[in-house]
């Protein structure tokens, strides 16, 4: 072989091979995608101890069949004699009638091919259904079987009738063994025409059956046995639901993340498939898989009729005004067709909370204290009093940031705290003498915004100390040791809070921040 030809032959080859390749499929329709929305309540939390609860609706949709996909098909009919006593009462035709009736004229299109061992006629694809109708009845029963011949009389209908934007569809039916080669089938296949095949009281395990499961197999469709002709209208009401294409979204995945903040996920209201958490950005990702499953009918579609809410409770470390609950963009739901095929995917809508720091919270207090309408003026002047004492713990020399006072001063903010709190206690202690009974509750509710933001201020230098770098490990024991000491004021003051002494659970929180300074301070090589 010259270097011509040879060159020619592998062009030739290249060319067979990608025009192999490049298979037409035909439409396929648009998966209707679940609606999502989000939640979270409180809507308003306290940094670090209060939860807020996050709930995702996914609510279902499409329909269980449409035709939104315009569909062309033809019905390829035996007309062999032996139709005559199988099929007496033609209730093949019926039943492709029938089909035919479930046809939208303005998208679909639908052919007839009589075939025996030859072609008695043909109908062009047309959206004049009563025409077709009309051929389907025209179907007789005589002459021998040619499977060849039927199916290739279809395929030359869908080549030069079809649409570029259908589903290409034959429905093809014989009840008896005949001529067939495989190849015809793969010229079908190759073509991206479906074939479904409908064998009419044919053997089990015979040859006429082998053949008919073949042209379906090759074509992706699929083989229906019919052992009489009343069988038929089923088989037909089958192959539509097969050919219509649900736009039911299935096999439905919620991947939630949350942002790096965002801490302490629990509570799950249905236990996650799983959840990780990534050790560089600090996002936890939360995971349900096929939730249609979830819906009670045990399928794993997610229709219109059907609802999944899914719950869990969860932290937050920073704190802010309206922050980002979700990761936008990543956060999303994927859903599947219901032959597993990809369908698409939701984003997670945002879901947005406020964070109360330990300074936000004193200033609530304060805010708080100066609605409370009193005709006592022994009450007013304790609340005058404790707005002072709580309006110099906010001194800026005395804090850092929100949430974390000076190391060496901030210990005045609990002593002013303390002294706010004993004197909004005497209203609370001496109820009934001098003090409105209705203010109690408010000075109470007060009460507890001051000690939470003495908490919050002594669990974040525990934080802080457990996070500190170590620079000389000789250190390492005190810095353990002072932790450990914190820890144990910590839980003193949650036992003085239990016994209602809010006064010296403050004395307690105080101790605790300041045993967190000391191991910072080792931990920095600074004492």
């Amino acid at each position: 072989m010259n270097g011509r030809k040879e060159f020619a032959a592998i062009l030739f080859a290249a060319i067979t091979i990608l025009a192999l390749a490049i298979v037409p499929t035909g439409a396929t329709a648009q998966i209707a995608p679940p609606t999502v929305s989000k939640t979270v309540n409180p809507t308003d939390i306290v940094l670090l101890t209060e939860e807020t609860t996050i709930t995702l609706t996914i609510q279902g949709t499409g329909s269980e069949w449409t035709t939104s996909v315009p569909i062309d098909v033809v019905f390829a009919l035996d007309s062999s004699g032996s139709m005559g006593w199988n099929d007496p009462s033609g209730l093949r035709k019926t039943a492709a009638k029938s089909f035919v009736d479930k046809l939208n004229s303005t998208t679909d299109q639908a052919g007839v091919v009589s075939w025996d061992n030859n072609i008695d006629f043909t109908q062009t694809l047309t959206n004049n259904f009563s025409l077709v109708k009309s051929k389907i009845d025209a179907v007789d029963s005589s002459g021998g079987t040619d499977l060849n011949v039927g199916l290739n009389a279809a395929i030359s209908l869908l080549d030069t009738g079809k649409q570029a934007n259908s589903s290409w569809v034959i429905i093809f039916l014989s009840n008896g063994q005949g001529t067939y080669s495989h190849s015809t089938a793969v010229v079908a296949a190759n073509k991206g025409y479906t074939v479904y095949t409908i064998g009419l009281a044919i053997s089990p395990g015979s040859t006429a059956e082998s053949n008919l499961k073949d042209i379906a197999n090759t074509t992706g469709g699929k083989y229906y046995s019919s052992p009489n002709a009343t069988n038929l209208d089923a088989v037909f009401n089958d192959i539509y639901k097969e050919v219509v294409t649900s736009t039911i979204p299935h096999y439905v995945d919620v991947l939630e993340v949350t942002q790096s903040y965002i801490i302490d996920e629990s509570s799950f209201n249905v236990a996650p498939d799983n959840v990780s958490t990534d050790q560089v950005t600090g996002e936890t990702t939360i995971v349900w898989n096929n939730i249609g499953l979830l819906s009670g009918d045990g399928d794993p579609d997610l229709s219109a009729d059907e609802i999944v809410t899914l719950s869990f409770k969860a932290k937050s470390s920073k704190s802010g005004m309206n922050l980002d609950v979700d990761v936008y963009g990543k956060a999303k739901v994927n859903y599947k067709d219901s032959n597993d095929a990809d369908g698409g995917s939701v984003l997670i809508p945002q879901a947005k909370i406020d964070v109360k720091s330990a300074r936000w919270l004193k200033q609530d207090a304060i805010a708080e204290l100066e609605a409370i309408n009193t005709t006592s003026k022994q009450a007013q002047h304790d609340i005058n009093k404790a707005i002072k004492l709580i309006k110099e713990s906010l001194n800026p020399a005395l804090w850092v940031d929100d949430s974390r006072l000076d190391p060496k001063h901030g210990h005045k903010v609990f002593d002013r705290e303390k002294h706010a709190v004993k004197e909004l206690l005497k209203i609370v202690e001496e109820r009934g003498k001098h003090a409105d009974a209705a203010i109690v509750d408010e000075v109470k509710t007060v009460i507890d915004k001051i000690t939470k933001a003495d908490e919050l201020l002594a669990l974040i230098a525990i934080t802080d100390a457990k996070n500190a770098e170590i620079v000389d490990p000789k250190f390492e024991k005190k810095v353990e040791q002072e932790i450990a000491k914190a820890e144990e004021e910590l839980a003193k003051a949650y036992q003085a809070l239990g016994a209602d002494n809010p006064d010296k659970a403050i004395d307690h929180f105080k101790l605790a921040w300041k045993h967190a300074q000391l191991a910072i301070k080792f931990a920095q090589g600074l004492c």
